[in-house]
Order: structure tokens, then sequence, then C-alpha cells
């Protein structure tokens, strides 16, 4: 199976969930740069506090223990006194989309989790469960193809 493919598959299910809003994989630098783009100024708004984001989060993974949180506050504190409520607004943007990447992510760490007890695995993937969930993958599929589709 393609990891694409395993993506949209985990995003389904989120989604069917009632987990994430959208079966779409989010893209947070992305997303904000199209909505911000109209507007010149609000855009290198954007530009510059995704370059501070990208310095917060490098800064932050290689000091925060595995387990861990990150606290946006001194990220937030310094664009909202260089950039004042746009760059506030903007910092909270992606600080809110990249946390909802990472816990849409299959790939993602929080993701991963070691069970202790196989017993808990079989009542939450039962043989019927199991089923279920093939079929509904199945009905997703297009036919001679890996593309999925929404309902």
């Amino acid at each position: 199976m393609r990891a694409e493919v395993f993506e949209a598959i985990v995003l389904q299910l989120l989604y069917r969930l009632g987990r994430i809003d959208s079966p779409e994989p989010i893209t947070p630098f992305i997303s904000l740069f199209r909505k911000y783009r109209a507007d010149p100024s609000a855009s290198e708004v954007a530009m510059q506090v995704g370059k501070m984001f990208g310095k917060f989060l490098r800064e932050s993974v290689d000091r925060t223990k595995p387990g861990g949180t990150m606290d946006p506050t001194p990220f937030l504190d310094e664009v909202l006194e260089k950039f004042g409520f746009l760059g506030a607004q903007i910092g909270i943007e992606l600080c809110e989309s990249t946390n909802a990447s990472i816990e849409t992510s299959p790939w993602s760490r929080i993701r991963s989790i070691e069970w202790k007890d196989i017993t808990e695995l079989e009542h939450l993937f039962g043989a019927a469960d199991r089923k279920t969930l093939k079929e509904w993958i199945e009905r997703m599929r297009v036919p001679g193809t890996g593309i999925f589709l929404a309902e």
C-alpha cells in the first residue's frame, strides 16, 4: 500500500469518527499563505511569522523531552510585539493547524502506541470490526486503482 493511500485512509477514518472537520491533508504553511496572499502586507507578515514559527519549532523540538509539550507562549508574545494583532492571529493559526496536522498524521509520534495488553487490541479490533473496516475500505476504493473516494 502506498503511503499516501494509507494516510488518506487514516484521514477518512478520523473524519468519519468526527475527530476532524475535513478528510483533506492539512498543510499549515501553504494553507496560511494562500489565505493571506491577496493582501500584500498581510502576506509579508505571514511570511515573517512563518519563518519565526519554523525557528520556534526547531528549538522547541530540541528542548522537548519525549511525551513532553511545547509552550507557544514565547513565540506568540514575540509575534504580537513585532507584528501586532495580525501577527498574533497568524501565529495562533499556525500553532492550531500544525497541531491538527500532527494529530491527524499516521506518521506522527503521537500516533505510535505500544500496546501492553493484547486483549485490549482483540477487543478493539475484533473479527466483526475487521470485517466492517475491510468492507468500508473496499467501498471507498476506485476499482483497479489505489485511489480512494470520500463518501
